[in-house]
């Protein structure tokens, strides 16, 4: 495309602004869709990191990920990090039923 990487950033700076603004055109707004951006924001990092749990369970049969686990960790380290939230009270109702419907132990 011809954009170094700072000007791209920029460019998607100024067409976010735009669309909050209310000020992007739909052909605009089309044509960076058609490229692939996406206008939501990421997927918070507990619910990033309990999908990648669920794929860990799906290949292994289990939610114990290793401490330490090379292949993934960070997952190794939330893993732990789940597990002593829950000992400690500072896990949500939420997150536990969803961490035990999935064969999670704490």
């Amino acid at each position: 495309m011809g954009f170094k990487c700072r000007e791209l950033n920029i460019r998607i700076l100024h067409e976010i602004a735009a669309t909050y603004g209310r000020i992007l055109s739909e052909d605009r707004r089309s044509r960076l869709e058609a490229l692939g951006f996406e206008w939501g924001l990421r997927a918070p990092p507990w619910e990033k990191l309990f999908a990648e749990l669920v794929r860990y369970k799906d290949v292994h049969g289990d939610c114990n990920v290793p401490y330490g686990w090379p292949e993934n960790e960070k997952l190794a380290s939330w893993v732990t990090t789940q597990r002593t939230n829950a000992v400690k009270g500072n896990l949500t109702d939420e997150r536990r039923q969803r961490l035990k419907a999935i064969g999670f132990r704490f």
